[in-house]
């Protein structure tokens, strides 16, 4: 049923992977003035940097769990799949938060020379917010699936 609590849980942790494309994933701060990455830009308004590769890599596995836990809401009949689906995602979602890292790091390198100070953005945490849903839907649907279980051993 799709007004299961863990069904929201699943939404919410789809959208904020989803949701990355919208918010800068890091700022780059110094005294000759700041760069900011985020969808399709590297920019300080003026000069353009090239987007790191690993960029695409984390947005491309956000995207690929955001929509594995988009799809999984809908696999209700399904809990034991939604066990494992909602397992692939933490793995996915850590990949993800582990990829932030690096394409900081590359991003860094791309910048002009200079001592910079880097800023996480929002798209950095939300990947964080999501794992915390994720964590959340799991724990329900494993709630459901042993409350079914004990009601079969009653019969």
């Amino acid at each position: 049923m799709l007004q299961r609590i863990q069904s929201i849980y699943l939404l919410l942790a789809s959208l904020c992977l989803l949701a990355v494309v919208l918010f800068p994933l890091y700022d780059f701060n110094s005294d000759a003035g700041s760069f900011t990455l985020k969808m399709c830009s590297f920019s300080n308004g003026e000069t353009a940097l090239a987007i790191p590769v690993l960029y695409w890599v984390w947005l491309s596995i956000a995207w690929l769990a955001g929509l594995m836990l988009l799809a999984s809401i809908f696999g209700y009949k399904n809990r034991g799949g939604q066990l494992k689906r909602g397992r692939l995602a933490y793995v996915l979602i850590l990949a993800v938060l582990v990829c932030a890292f690096f394409v900081g790091g590359a991003a860094k390198e791309l910048l002009p020379e200079g001592t910079w100070q880097s800023v996480y953005g929002v798209a950095f945490y939300l990947p964080a917010a999501s794992l915390a849903f994720n964590f959340l839907a799991n724990r329900a649907i494993k709630g459901d699936e042993d409350l079914v279980k004990s009601l079969d051993r009653l019969r």
